[in-house]
């Protein structure tokens, strides 16, 4: 997509939520739940997703949930149908409070995981696969984007020591050889997951490919 090779770090949140969307609309033909894994104040369970019937949760600490559903209250937005699941993801298991809010493993689902992976260990996010693949059933997709180590590193982000002062310090990179998927494909093919469609962002960029947007297969 010609769009994602140009894109830099000045556009880095509109591409990606642009990307991220286009593999939700398309992944929501076969899907009959959303569960947003550190979900924040994303906003696309209220409208669109849950109107097609889709069952929505909301995994985040409880603190963010409860500022969310205050702000959701005073804009008038209906909420009724997001199950919100609060889990601290550092100490305890996320699936086991999924569970207790009505998810159903056998039931096709998408799993949207923006803007988490870079924030996480390699073995976090490695264990964050597991247990989807674990507990999701055949046909379901997780949306992850995943950050290249000159991202990580700092070499784009001339802020990145402000990031560290605020206990926001990035750690989790991928090498983009040659702006191909050789490491990323190995990542997901390691947890016994299959990589569909990608955005690479920013492959005629001086830095070259330094973001991607992932639809992985279960």
């Amino acid at each position: 997509f010609k769009e994602a090779k140009y894109a830099g770090l000045y556009n880095l949140v509109i591409s990606r939520t642009i990307f991220f969307d286009r593999l939700i609309q398309k992944s929501l033909k076969q899907s009959e739940q959303f569960v947003v894994l550190g979900a924040g104040f994303d906003t696309r369970s209220y409208g669109g997703i849950c109107d097609k019937g889709v069952r929505c949760f909301e995994l985040d600490k409880e603190q963010t949930q409860k500022l969310k559903i205050n702000f959701l209250n005073k804009a008038n937005i209906n909420n009724s149908n997001v199950h919100f699941v609060t889990v601290d993801f550092s100490t305890e298991n996320w699936y086991d409070k999924l569970y207790a809010s009505g998810y159903n493993k056998k039931k096709a689902t998408i799993f949207l995981w923006e803007g988490v992976t870079l924030y996480l260990s390699d073995k976090d996010v490695r264990n964050t696969l597991k247990e989807i693949k674990q507990n999701s059933a055949t046909g379901s997709v997780v949306l992850a984007d995943f950050y290249s180590n000159h991202f990580v590193n700092g070499d784009m982000l001339p802020g990145k020591k402000r990031l560290n002062v605020t206990n926001e310090a990035f750690r989790f990179g991928i090498d983009f050889e040659n702006n191909g998927s050789k490491e990323l494909t190995s990542l997901v093919e390691s947890e016994n997951l299959r990589l569909g469609e990608v955005y690479y962002m920013g492959s005629r960029t001086k830095y070259g490919t330094w973001m991607s947007v992932a639809e992985i297969l279960i």
